[in-house]
This record gives structure tokens, sequence and C-alpha cells, in this order.
């Protein structure tokens, strides 16, 4: 399912955040949202979320606005794992996984086949299986991270907002973890600082300053040393590997 953001502004206590953001996010493709930190993707996140009420206007899904949409609806959607989730201390990761299929789920149903089924398949997914029974509060950064992302998974969304998912992550995790949300089946919008693990998962780039859309497009022409340099004060050359993957590196 396809994302548009026509014309979206966000004013948080009395500050313009966000002025004019437009862009669109096809159907299972991977967009990624970078950006210096405070250039608004966080924001952009949550008001794609539906977490700001004031941005509703400017997020559509599938051409239907986000303020028309219940929260169950919007939760069947859509999942969100914010930067730093938090869950009660007493729960299990197989206890917050399975929260993920609430939106599925009346107050009254049965556990079935299915709900199990994609609780497990997220936990494998997330190389969780061997910490299922683990509590909340004994868990790394990185794991805390990677319970938040099988949650979300669990929900079986048809688009994934991630902000900032690789945080805490060690390098094997953060490359096994954009190889996943990557290849998965939906629309994923990431926010991230990387600029080579953007180039190299993204098929689309979203670039923020100061609250507002420089750039955006394939990472090929977005990710050049003129933008890099304008919007990260960081002076960069690019080089193509054998495989042609594009390789920034910074003077």
């Amino acid at each position: 399912m396809h994302v548009t953001i026509d014309n979206l502004s966000v004013t948080l206590q009395a500050r313009r955040v966000l002025s004019d953001i437009s862009f669109a996010a096809p159907r299972a493709q991977t967009v990624g949202l970078l950006g210096p930190n405070g250039s608004g993707k966080s924001t952009l996140i949550r008001a794609m979320a539906g977490v700001l009420p004031c941005a509703y206007a400017g997020v559509k899904i599938g051409g239907k606005s986000t303020g028309e949409m219940s929260r169950r609806q919007l939760s069947r959607t859509l999942a969100f794992v914010p930067q730093h989730a938090e869950s009660e201390a007493g729960m299990t990761v197989a206890e917050i996984v399975r929260l993920g299929r609430s939106p599925h789920r009346s107050a009254f149903s049965t556990w079935r086949t299915g709900d199990e089924q994609a609780v497990q398949q997220a936990l494998s997914l997330m190389k969780l299986d061997a910490l299922a029974n683990r509590p909340w509060q004994r868990l790394s950064g990185g794991e805390r991270q990677r319970c938040q992302i099988a949650r979300a998974l669990t929900q079986q969304p048809d688009i994934l907002l991630l902000d900032e998912p690789i945080n805490h992550l060690d390098i094997q995790f953060q490359l096994e973890l954009m190889r996943l949300i990557s290849s998965l089946p939906v629309t994923v919008i990431v926010a991230l600082h990387d600029l080579n693990l953007a180039a190299k998962y993204c098929q689309q780039l979203v670039v923020l300053h100061q609250g507002q859309v420089v750039a955006s497009g394939a990472p090929d022409s977005v990710l050049t040393p003129n933008l890099i340099k304008r919007t990260w004060q960081v002076d960069a050359t690019i080089h193509r590997t054998g495989r042609g993957d594009m390789n920034i590196l910074y003077a």
C-alpha cells in the first residue's frame, strides 16, 4: 500500500518543525529518511503514524486520509516503532511480541493458530527464539529494539514505520535488519543516520534539513557530494564497489 505526504506542516509548542513536506512512498518499497539531528525525521515518522493528530490532513494511505481511519483500521494497516519504545518491566519478550496481534483480535476472541504463527515467525526473523521467555528488564538495548520490531512485524502491517531502528544494534544486526526490512513485501519508511546503509538498502531516499525536504529520489541521484556538504557540513566522495554499490567516504 502506498503512502502520500502532501504539503504536510507541523507546529509543536509554537515552533514550526516541518514545512510543506511532500513525497510519495510507493507500495512495497523501502524509503529512507535522512537528515542531520533536529531536521525533523522523528516528527515526520510520528506524523505518518498518526501520533500527531494535527498532521492527519497531510498523510494519505492508499489515497485515504489517516484522519478518516479509525485507530483499529490504522493499527491494522501500519506498525510504528519509535526510537525509544518501552514496555512493562515484568513482561517477557514473547508477551510483548504477542501484543502485536491486538489490532486483529477482539476483547473476547480466542488465541488462534494464525496468531501464534505470526508471533513465532517474528521471533525467528529477529533471532529472539532463545530469548522468548526472558523478562524485558534483562534485555540489552539492542535486544529491546529487536523485540519491538518483532512486535511490529507480528501486526502483519502493509506499512512499517521505523525511527532509527539500528540504534544500539551491533554491526551484524544492523546489516541483518536492513537486509530483512528491504526484503519485506510491505512499504517501509525508515529514518536512518548511516548514508551508506541507506544507499545500499533503500530504493528511495528523502533528505530533510531544517524541517524541509531538500532532495528526494533514487540514492544515485540524491546522495551527491554537493548535497552531503550542504546538508551535513562534511566533505565526501562517492566510490563504486565491484558490485556497483555506492560507497561514501568522508574527508
